[in-house]
């Protein structure tokens, strides 16, 4: 059985030497790979016994796709008066098994006229203010338009 390590590579772009087990295998996970299409190789080092080699065509394409998201809104003020400002907060998260911190922006509504975008910061929350509510029951809706997010989700919000 050979033994030594495995050296993974994503292009020319090393991303880690692996020690074989003892069925000869040797397993790398990364959580690292960037949105796209990644060509993976493997290069075996080689032991006293086996000599070494490289990953033969054709290689492994890894293909990386956008995270789902979810999206939530409040309301800072709810219910409020007329003219009174209102900030409305969104929290994006990425949904398992995607991970990390979604960016972008997101665009808040009333129903279906547009209040404001705003830029997600680095806790994948947005936020506007405003003051110009008009009086009767605000229907909020989001669009958002994430890194994590394909096609840009909608939720509604009372």
């Amino acid at each position: 059985m050979p033994t030594g390590t495995v050296t993974f590579f994503d292009g020319s772009t090393f991303l880690g030497t692996i020690s074989l087990n003892s069925s000869g295998k040797a397993t790398f996970k990364t959580s690292g790979l960037a949105l796209g299409s990644h060509t993976i190789t493997v290069s075996y080092d080689g032991d006293s016994n086996f000599f070494a080699s490289a990953t033969t065509t054709p290689p492994l394409t890894q293909t990386v796709n956008q995270a789902a998201t979810k999206t939530t809104v409040i309301s800072s003020a709810n219910p409020s008066r007329f003219g009174q400002p209102v900030t409305f907060t969104a929290t994006v998260k990425a949904v398992a098994p995607g991970s990390g911190v979604p960016t972008g922006t997101v665009t808040f509504y009333d129903g279906t006229t547009p209040l404001g975008t705003a830029q997600l910061y680095g806790s994948g929350q947005a936020t506007i203010s405003i003051s110009t509510l008009s009086v009767g029951r605000t229907r909020s809706r989001l669009r958002t338009l994430a890194m994590a997010t394909s096609p840009p989700a909608r939720r509604r919000r009372h």
